[in-house]
C-alpha cells in the first residue's frame, strides 16, 4: 500500500508561540487537547531543548489500539514536525508536519500534513477507511484540538524555557497550560485581634499554664480556629 497525504487547514485566534507550546507539551492532560494522544500510553523517552522522543497512542482499559513512537523537531519555531520512529500499525514512511503562519489581521494559520502507510494487514486496513471516510475525521480532530489552544492559556516559548531548564530529560514535564479561573482565596486570612479574657480568668493568671474556660476555645494566630482535621489523634 502506498502512502497517502492528507492536508488540513485552520485559522486561529491563538499566537505561533501557543501552538507550538501546546504541540510540545508532553505532560498530563495532553489528551485535553489531542484526543488521540491518551494519558494513559504517554511515554517520553528524551525531552531536549527542540525535539522530543515520545510514544504516543489511543485505546481503552489500558489497551493501545493503536499507538505510534514519534521524533518531534521544532528547532524552526514556524513548524513541528513528527516523524514515525516505530508504531504497531504504521510505518517510518508515516509522518505529521504543523506549519504555523502568523497573519496580517493578527490570526495564525496552520497548516497540518499528515502521511499515513500501513506496514501491517491492520494499518493497511485502518489506511483504506481513513483514505475513505476519515479525512473529515482528521479536519474535525485538528479543528477540535486549535478550539482547545485557544480557550487554554499557555504560556510562550520564552517562559516555557524556564520551565524545561528544571525538567529531568526523559520525563514528562510539568503542564504549562494555565487555568484562566483564578484560585478560591485561603480562608481566613485577615488577621484579627484576640478577645481579652475577663480580669481573674485562668487564662489571665501568669505562669499557670491553664487553659481557656470550658467551652470556649483559644484563638489562634490571624483569627482560625484549629481544625478538627489538624488535631494529633
Amino acid at each position: 500500500m502506498k502512502s497517502r497525504t492528507y492536508h488540513l487547514t485552520e485559522t486561529t485566534t491563538a499566537t505561533p508561540a501557543e501552538i507550538v507550546a501546546a504541540i510540545t507539551d508532553f505532560g498530563p492532560g495532553r489528551q485535553e487537547i489531542f484526543g488521540n494522544s491518551a494519558d494513559e500510553f504517554l511515554e517520553v523517552h528524551e525531552l531536549g531543548a527542540d525535539s522530543a522522543d515520545v510514544t504516543e497512542g489511543t485505546g481503552k482499559n489500558g489497551n493501545a489500539v493503536t499507538w505510534e513512537r514519534l521524533r518531534y523537531d521544532w528547532s524552526d519555531r514556524s513548524r513541528v514536525t513528527m516523524q514515525v520512529l516505530d508504531s504497531n500499525v504504521w510505518s517510518s514512511a508515516s509522518k505529521h508536519t504543523y506549519a504555523i503562519t502568523p497573519q496580517a489581521d493578527g490570526t495564525t494559520r496552520v497548516d497540518v500534513d499528515v502521511v499515513r502507510e500501513g506496514k501491517n494487514l491492520k494499518g493497511r486496513f485502518l489506511g483504506a477507511v481513513l483514505h475513505s471516510v476519515g479525512k473529515s475525521r482528521l479536519e474535525t480532530a485538528v479543528a477540535d484540538s486549535v478550539k482547545a489552544v485557544e480557550t487554554s492559556d499557555y504560556e510562550t516559548q520564552s517562559q516555557r524555557t524556564a520551565v524545561a531548564s528544571w525538567t529531568t530529560p526523559g520525563v514528562s514535564r510539568r503542564r504549562t497550560r494555565r487555568t484562566r479561573e483564578r484560585r478560591r482565596p485561603a480562608p481566613c486570612t485577615r488577621r484579627q485581634a484576640p478577645t481579652p479574657s475577663p480580669p481573674g480568668s485562668p487564662r489571665s493568671t501568669p505562669g499557670t499554664g491553664s487553659r481557656s474556660p470550658a467551652g470556649t476555645r483559644a484563638s489562634r494566630p490571624g483569627g482560625c480556629p484549629r481544625s478538627s482535621a489538624g488535631r494529633r489523634r
